[in-house]
């Protein structure tokens, strides 16, 4: 039967050569996830005749940070961040993108913290 578990991590802040210690969890899981928006490029002189990935992705960037503070308890600890975020054209047409061109496709890369068993 295990009585007891210890474990180590880095922790930024903590100075050289010390630790600390806690009762119960002191670290969070991590779960990844990726979204990929896929739109219709164009010219940025007429942005109504295209479907803008980055203005979708960044709406729902916007959410994502929303999810935190409208659907978590505040008791409880949840931490999204969107760590990365890219739009890009079609591969033929990279090298020779102009800088009014509309993108066609973007995509984040977001980890999730948090410390309950669900």
């Amino acid at each position: 039967m295990i009585s007891r578990v210890f474990g180590m991590h880095n922790n930024p802040g903590t100075g050289i050569g010390r630790f600390g210690i806690c009762h119960g969890p002191i670290m969070a899981a991590q779960d990844d996830f990726g979204i990929i928006v896929k739109g219709r490029g164009g010219h940025a002189a007429k942005p109504h005749d295209t479907i803008d990935p980055v203005v979708i992705a960044a709406q729902i960037i916007i959410g994502i940070q929303t999810l935190v503070s409208r659907k978590t308890n505040a008791v409880e600890s949840l931490v999204i961040s969107v760590t990365k975020f890219n739009a890009v054209c079609d591969a033929g047409a990279r090298l020779k993108k102009a800088s009014n061109q509309l993108e066609t496709t973007s995509w984040a890369q977001s980890p999730t913290r948090n410390l309950e068993k669900n």
